[in-house]
């Protein structure tokens, strides 16, 4: 997760990672800084909440 307008953390540094790191995702926020789970707290738990979902589905059917 990184916010478009960002001055901490380039987006770059994310999009690396997201090159380097198999199976990664990058949901990048418009309208938004360094603090994503403040600026934009719904939709960041909505996120959060789908991708922790995903992973305990996946654990349980070992996908």
């Amino acid at each position: 997760v990184h916010g478009r307008d960002d001055q901490v953390i380039p987006l770059a540094a994310s999009q690396t990672l997201l090159e380097l790191l198999p199976d990664a995702q990058l949901h990048v926020f418009n309208k938004c800084g360094h603090w994503t789970q403040i600026e934009q707290a719904d939709r960041f738990v909505q996120l959060v909440t789908n991708f922790l979902n995903e992973a305990n589905i996946a654990s349980q059917t070992g996908t």
